[in-house]
């Protein structure tokens, strides 16, 4: 019997299983897998929020040539993974990688798929893409189950600390 990896890889020497950059046409499969990274928290799943993930993802990779994603296609349109890349614009100063960097997000595989290396291959491809763009620096954020696979990657934890702000609604 053949090991999961095994099978991952024959899937995707065999051509039923490949990586490809994703077209507006996938949209929607896009969207599919990105809910998945919230699957945790049922009130992020709302209808409104998934139209807004499909027109965000139709528009930028119509768009947007700051923005991909790479999807493991299975084929008749059906996506198993997928990973989104993009470049971040910053100001010049001492350290490489000049006016971008690059960040990796929605990494996502559909749980039917997973533990076949489909994760790492698009995020592979996208590692591809930003280094082709010039991008000595690229970051993501990553989820305490993939941190393994980041890591194995070359991705290293950085010590400076990550803040957020949001600000308020409005009252009144």
């Amino acid at each position: 019997m053949a090991s999961t990896g095994s099978a991952q890889a024959n899937e995707l020497e065999r051509g039923t299983a490949h990586v490809r950059r994703a077209i507006p046409t996938d949209a929607a499969g896009l969207a599919r897998l990105r809910r998945l990274l919230y699957d945790y928290d049922a009130s992020a799943l709302t209808t409104v929020w998934d139209g807004e993930a499909e027109a965000a993802f139709t528009y930028h990779l119509a768009c947007d040539a700051d923005f991909v994603a790479f999807v493991v296609d299975l084929g008749q349109g059906q996506l198993a993974s997928s990973a989104v890349g993009t470049l971040a614009r910053r100001l010049p100063g001492p350290n490489p990688g000049g006016q971008y960097y690059g960040y990796i997000g929605s990494v996502a595989t559909d749980p039917m798929w997973r533990q076949r290396g489909y994760g790492r291959a698009v995020v592979t491809a996208v590692m591809g893409w930003l280094s082709d763009q010039g991008r000595a620096s690229v970051r993501l954020d990553a989820s305490p189950s993939g941190s393994k696979l980041y890591e194995q990657l070359g991705f290293e934890q950085i010590s400076a600390p990550v803040l957020q702000w949001q600000p308020q609604a409005s009252e009144g």
